[in-house]
């Protein structure tokens, strides 16, 4: 099977989403509370650590700019909006209670904004060795977990979009790999590591960002590269 990579790693993220609502219903909610800002704590540190690789700052900005302009004119209508609704309906039918989007947010940027998925994909396309992707699945696996014992179970829906961006990537690998070049990666690396950023100050309840505007800018940034800034 050609995304075998690719479907291991959206099946560890549904089972690490699972495990942490199993996880959450037995956590009294002073325990809960701590884990919740050890998370926080461990997600800033992961974001801080892939953002400080980044060099080309007037991309990165860029990024961030066209993504807020792209992903206002995909949210702001109401198709969108009619989406997201029954979405949350449909997981609060599911779970007996209100259940918001928090954990699909976090759990999609924390398990697609790395490099590893990107590399991990590319090899796995174009020489056939999943590797990587069986790795990562590990560690998605575990911080999923710890996201949706904190944020609930709508991160059982990160399973999905995990899946398709790696396959899609594993699919054209052959067409793409020339351009994603090292430094190209690493930018695609520092722009999603900014959002873990946010994602991190959000879970401690210092900012209340709305990182999903953001979600494009590790997208957004491969061309971006390319200009001579």
């Amino acid at each position: 099977m050609l995304v075998a990579g690719a479907a291991a790693n959206g099946l560890a993220v549904a089972a690490g989403a699972v495990a942490g609502c199993l996880l959450r219903k037995g956590i009294p909610d002073r325990i809960s509370g701590y884990l919740s800002d050890g998370t926080a704590l461990v997600v800033l540190y992961v974001g801080i650590s892939g953002a400080v690789k980044g060099e080309n700052v007037i991309a990165i900005i860029l990024s961030f700019v066209l993504s807020v302009l792209a992903m206002t004119l995909i949210t702001e209508n109401p198709a969108s909006h009619a989406i997201g609704r029954r979405m949350a309906s449909s997981l609060s039918s599911v779970t007996g209670r209100s259940s918001g989007m928090a954990g699909f947010v976090n759990s999609t940027l924390f398990v697609c904004a790395g490099a590893m998925g990107i590399i991990g994909s590319l090899e796995s396309g174009i020489l056939g060795n999943n590797d990587i992707l069986y790795s990562k699945s590990v560690i998605d696996f575990v911080a999923v977990m710890i996201i949706a014992s904190v944020s609930g179970v709508s991160s059982v829906l990160a399973a999905v979009p995990t899946f398709l961006y790696e396959a899609f990537l594993t699919l054209i690998a052959g067409s793409i790999s020339p351009y994603l070049t090292d430094t190209v990666v690493q930018e695609m690396s520092a722009s999603g590591s900014i959002v873990i950023i946010g994602m991190g100050l959000n879970m401690l309840g210092i900012t209340n960002l709305r990182l999903s505007r953001y979600i494009l800018a590790p997208f957004i940034v491969i061309p971006l590269c390319y200009l001579p800034f």
